[in-house]
């Protein structure tokens, strides 16, 4: 399966909880799927993956794995950086951010 479930707020190195990080990546790829009108069974079928597969980190119950995020961010035109971090807040280090990320998903 291509999603992370992790029910805990572990820490990714300091920077932010899995529950906000859910919340910002769902945020994030909605907004993109808006602005390139992409709808959920176009971004399923793309990715081949199923469309409750993208239901699912769009109602923030999973994250994507690193593999189906890039797949993502390809679909969508945008950098992992854009799904990831926070529009409002440019104090946090992005590459620090990706690799804990990055971390996180690979394991």
């Amino acid at each position: 399966m291509d999603t992370v479930d992790v029910e805990k707020t572990e820490k990714l190195d300091g920077l932010v909880d899995i529950f906000s990080l859910r919340k910002i990546v769902s945020k994030n790829i909605r907004f993109f799927m808006i602005e390139r009108n992409v709808n959920q069974k176009e971004m399923a079928n793309r990715c081949g993956v199923g469309v409750c597969h993208i239901s699912l980190i769009m109602n923030r119950k999973r994250l994507p794995s690193w593999k189906l995020l890039t797949e993502i961010c390809n679909i969508l035109k945008c950098k992992i950086e854009d799904i990831i971090t926070e529009k409002d807040k440019n104090d946090v280090n992005v590459s620090n951010v990706v690799q804990s990320i990055k971390n996180l998903l690979v394991s």
